[in-house]
């Protein structure tokens, strides 16, 4: 072993001690504005004194090939479901320091919890916006535009997939509601407001403090 100095050891000492994030944000060319915010909101102190924040997201390959037409859709849906999981379990392997926590910002993409949770001890929090999408593929709105079999299929694995985070944030009480009636066992993992006004949080960013809740 070579000789280390104090000021790498020091380095080496204080990396330890900070707290690796992962943020998995939105693939790019679906375009949803309000996501691509909120993942930039999320990244946008990486250099923070106690959090190490890295992003991840799946970018079009087969989309690509096919940047027109009905295949448009299906080839989105190889690059997000297919090339993306694979490719995060590579990155998750190879990583030399362990991750403390994986933040899934959009519900959407909850189908990437069954394998994170086959490859990783980190823990999971997923946003949940809102459930209107996996609803009405339920039926609960008589009103609406039917889903089609396909994207039944699709809101149904979104929504078989939730029940494996560890932690919820809902971005309004309603959100909060329908996800307990979606799946009534997340309703103990869900991060709400506690007693005295104090908002219970996994981290927060530009806090001396983030992490206020110590469970992982």
């Amino acid at each position: 072993m070579g000789y280390v100095s104090p000021q790498q050891f020091r380095k080496k000492a204080y990396l330890k001690l900070k707290k690796q994030v992962l943020v998995i944000t939105n693939y790019r060319p679906d375009q949803q504005q309000s996501m691509l915010r909120f993942g930039d909101l999320l990244t946008s102190n990486k250099n923070s004194k106690n959090l190490d924040i890295e992003e991840s997201y799946p970018t079009p390959v087969f989309r690509k090939i096919c940047p027109i037409g009905k295949l448009r859709k299906w080839a989105a849906y190889l690059d997000k479901y297919l090339l993306f999981p694979k490719r995060l379990k590579r990155e998750l392997k190879s990583r030399k320091d362990p991750l403390h926590l994986i933040h899934i910002i959009d519900h959407s993409n909850a189908i990437y919890l069954p394998k994170l949770s086959r490859i990783t001890q980190a823990k999971k929090i997923i946003t949940c916006h809102d459930l209107i999408a996996i609803r009405t593929a339920k039926g609960e709105f008589a009103q609406a535009p039917k889903t089609s079999k396909s994207g039944k299929r699709l809101q149904n694995w979104i929504s078989d997939s939730l029940h494996h985070a560890d932690y919820y944030a809902c971005d309004s009480r309603q959100t909060q509601e329908d996800l307990n009636r979606v799946d009534p066992d997340v309703q103990r993992k869900i991060l709400r407001p506690s007693s005295g006004n104090r908002t219970r949080f996994i981290y927060n960013f530009g806090k001396e403090r983030p992490f206020e809740n110590s469970s992982f």
